[in-house]
């Protein structure tokens, strides 16, 4: 019986979970004589924490990918921490999240503000360690009101608070532009922060890139490992459906090789994408240089062996005109629903009020407003065969299908 409490035990039992690895979990303050109100805020934040274990494991295939030169990876967490934080320790933060739970109270917190999440931080006095409390969860979060959070701004919350508490990272920027961490309670806030607008989470590179307010300090820190909005983020992004596949692109230069013109064709649907603008110029002399098939030997010679392709119908100009346009995504904030233009208030996750000398201070900062989703829908998809006459209107690069929005 000795051998389960010992040191090795404990030891061993450590290791094994580190490398086999355990959902993100949640514990509560309590789980038992529920109010009907606290049953459900539980069964929120479990799926919460499910669908943010789902996201931490695509973070963790991301950044790997990163760490292996992947150009897609890599545009993913350069979106998200920019190129100044050190790998290392993102590294350490993803596998905190990978093996231990997050601490939090079960009842709606009541911040006074627009405040949607907290981890208070304490210490029993000066000098003395801070130690973080439990997550605190508004009814913002929840999904109250006109502002309330889906299921992806929920799972991103519960990343960014679970940072807080397992990693110390932190929110506010200090006189210098870097990341306070959670539990320094004497460096003065510069009033900027690295939060993101929204807080149900960007979807892709382009909608990260331009939130001004969060790029001005993504680009300009030189720690957004302690940054708790950029593993939401990262996580957000690198769960997208096909953020981190690379097959289209390699059929794509298959097909482009082999001068596959029905399978370019087809990609270009699928993906609404475009051709390189010199690939109809270099087709001639590919063509030249490409001895013909058995089939069409066989067909110029009046023979039954094999039967040459038909040519792709021809739908004019105005078939060529619905293609090139497939292509095309409206700039974000073009139309009503874009991203808060620099300047705009939006909810905060965790924030620290400041004290009177200018001092941060563990606690909760309140940021007034609301923040507007946004989001671009793709093409659908449908599209006409590529006509003869439409190929001078396929001039833009193929890169938007494997750079996720770039």
């Amino acid at each position: 019986m000795y051998f389960f409490s010992s040191p090795v035990f404990l030891l061993v039992l450590a290791i094994i979970r580190v490398t086999v690895g355990v959902p993100l979990g949640i514990d509560y303050d309590k789980t038992e004589g529920l109010t009907a109100e606290e049953l459900e805020n539980k069964g929120r934040l479990d799926q919460a924490t499910t669908d943010a274990h789902a996201q931490v494991q695509k973070m963790r295939e991301g950044f790997n990918k990163y760490k292996e030169g992947d150009e897609k990876a890599t545009a993913l967490y350069e979106a998200s921490f920019g190129k100044n934080a050190d790998p290392d320790k993102v590294d350490k933060t993803i596998t905190a999240l990978e093996t231990e739970n997050l601490r939090a109270k079960v009842g709606t917190h009541d911040f006074g503000d627009s405040t949607i999440a907290s981890v208070p931080w304490s210490s029993e006095k000066k000098g003395k360690p801070w130690i973080a409390g439990d997550a605190q969860f508004s009814a913002q979060f929840h999904g109250h009101g006109p502002d309330g959070l889906d299921n992806a701004g929920r799972a991103g919350t519960v990343i960014h608070e679970a940072t807080h508490q397992m990693k110390k990272t932190g929110d506010d920027v200090n006189l210098s532009g870097n990341i306070i961490k959670a539990y320094d309670g004497t460096s003065k806030q510069s009033g900027a922060t690295g939060y993101t607008s929204n807080p149900n989470m960007h979807k892709t590179v382009a909608e990260v890139n331009a939130d001004t307010s969060f790029t001005d300090v993504r680009d300009t820190a030189k720690n957004m490992h302690d940054n708790a909005e950029s593993y939401a983020v990262f996580g957000s992004l690198c769960s997208q459906p096909g953020a981190l596949r690379r097959r289209d692109v390699d059929l794509y230069n298959r097909a482009l090789m082999e001068g596959d013109h029905e399978q370019l064709a087809h990609l270009a649907r699928r993906n609404s994408c475009q051709l390189p603008k010199d690939y109809f110029t270099k087709k001639p002399a590919a063509n030249k240089s490409t001895p013909p098939s058995k089939g069409a030997q066989a067909a110029a010679k009046g023979g039954s062996q094999g039967t040459p392709k038909k040519p792709l119908p021809d739908h004019g100009a105005q078939g060529a005109k619905s293609i090139s346009q497939k292509g095309k995504t409206p700039a974000p904030g073009a139309a009503k629903g874009g991203l808060i233009k620099p300047g705009s208030k939006s909810p905060a996750r965790l924030a620290t009020k400041p004290s009177s000398n200018g001092a941060s201070k563990p606690g909760s900062h309140p940021v007034s407003g609301a923040a507007s989703r946004i989001g671009t829908k793709p093409a659908s998809g449908k599209g006409h065969s590529l006509p003869s006459n439409a190929e001078a209107n396929l001039t833009t690069s193929f890169s938007s299908l494997w750079v996720q929005a770039s």
